[in-house]
């Protein structure tokens, strides 16, 4: 298996604290869709959902945590 990218984790770490992708974005210097393009590649690579999305925010699943 190939190592996880330390930009995505630390992306994810972001969203979670910031509570949606929106909010992360500008706190890791990139667009609302790079966040959620690392975030969807991140998920694929560990083969399951990482965050619950809502209107409300974003939490994040078991996994996740």
């Amino acid at each position: 298996m190939h190592a996880f990218d330390i930009e995505q984790l630390k992306t994810l770490v972001t969203v979670v604290d910031a509570g949606s992708l929106t909010a992360a974005a500008p706190r890791v210097f990139l667009s609302q869709s790079a966040v959620s393009e690392q975030m969807r590649k991140l998920e694929e690579r560990v083969g399951q959902a990482l965050l619950t999305r809502s209107k409300a925010g974003v939490l994040p699943t078991a996994a996740g945590t």
